[in-house]
């Protein structure tokens, strides 16, 4: 019975190394990663310049520059302001709506244009990245400050609801200035009816009105839910407690493993040969685990976030191997001295046993 008790607390002790050694430097890692902004930016600072995240970007910051105003209101306004009386002339009515039709659409290409010419440029990978650091900052304090109350919420990176969110304000500040650059767009009828010449003067002198809405626009991307950031800050407590045990709990199971077993390089080789195993699974599931995990953010697979928080996934999960190497070797050294040592109590245990002797003849047959 001894011995089955005996036999139960090493296997325990080995597979909870083998559980230990690779989680416990991912957890120093996440916690890490929660506390580093410099090197949470590093990270995603490349993110500026992948073509298909300026693209996603461009689509979805020139969506919501439009949502913030009326094009056909805002050109028919500027219209009816520059022509004043002339608006009123027999036949002018269809002039001015063919002009507006046409100044709205200008203004909507103007707007695209003008949010793909900024996410190209150099400032905006600047303000990509103050952005970050403002975002990490905001995730760190919704994760790690003891007072969330909405009175010691920081000035950037959180919005009014307590949802982190890229604050790219400079973004719009760029469009802007590309459109204060456009002029009103005159359709060529109109230019060639003599009688429209005054009206073509005074459309000819417009620019291209820009929005206050737009001016005074801050364009946010959100990066994760106040909701997501409850539940995150529980998950983080536990992984900041394991992460502080699980070097200590490996090396008790170990410890124990090589008081209780009567063969202790047979043990001191499978705890190696566990660690090395938990490693490779780690390796081998982290893909499939960091997938599930962007699956239940739920978020929308055709938005810039999901693909920037794709294209952070699988940078992380390709640098698992350089962050659990340290462990892998510390488990390789363990297994080959365990083995190491086998073969050598192996051997001495072969030299040490009694030769067999040959049986002699019979004495009492010699004297026969």
């Amino acid at each position: 019975m001894l011995s089955v008790v005996r036999s139960a607390v090493v296997v325990l002790c080995v597979l909870v190394v083998g559980v230990c050694v690779p989680t416990a430097p991912v957890a120093r890692w996440v916690h890490g990663a929660v506390d580093d902004t410099d090197a949470y930016v590093a990270t995603v600072a490349p993110l500026a310049r992948d073509p298909l995240v300026r693209e996603r970007l461009a689509d979805e910051v020139t969506t919501r520059l439009l949502e913030t105003f009326d094009p056909e209101v805002t050109v028919r306004g500027a219209v009816a302001t520059a022509l004043g009386p002339l608006a009123d002339l027999p036949g002018a009515s269809r002039l001015v709506d063919d002009a507006v039709t046409d100044g709205a659409a200008h203004l909507r290409d103007g707007v695209a244009a003008g949010v793909r010419y900024a996410v190209g440029t150099e400032a905006f990978g600047t303000a990509w990245d103050t952005a970050q650091r403002a975002a990490h900052a905001g995730v760190r304090w919704a994760l790690t400050s003891p007072d969330v109350d909405a009175a010691h919420r920081p000035a950037v990176g959180i919005d009014a609801d307590g949802a982190v969110v890229l604050d790219l304000g400079t973004l719009s500040d760029m469009v802007v200035a590309q459109l204060d650059a456009l002029r009103f767009p005159v359709p060529q009828a109109l230019r060639d009816m003599p009688a429209a010449a005054g009206v073509v003067e005074r459309l000819d002198a417009l620019r291209t009105l820009v929005p206050d809405a737009l001016r005074d626009l801050d364009v946010q991307v959100p990066v994760v839910t106040s909701a997501k950031l409850v539940s995150a800050r529980t998950t983080l407590g536990v992984i900041d407690t394991w992460g502080a045990l699980a070097p200590w709990v490996a090396l008790a199971a170990v410890v124990v493993a090589l008081l209780v077993a009567r063969r202790r390089w047979l043990v001191l080789a499978a705890c190696g040969a566990s660690a090395l195993a938990g490693t490779a699974a780690l390796l081998v599931g982290a893909h499939v685990a960091a997938r599930e995990v962007v699956a239940q953010l739920a978020l929308p697979s055709d938005g810039v976030l999901a693909l920037v928080t794709d294209r952070i996934v699988s940078m992380l999960a390709g640098g698992l191997p350089s962050l659990l190497a340290d462990g892998a070797l510390l488990a390789a050294a363990a297994l080959l001295v365990g083995v190491a040592g086998l073969v050598l109590a192996s051997g001495r245990a072969a030299r040490g046993a009694p030769r067999s002797t040959a049986a002699g003849p019979d004495p009492r047959l010699s004297d026969a």
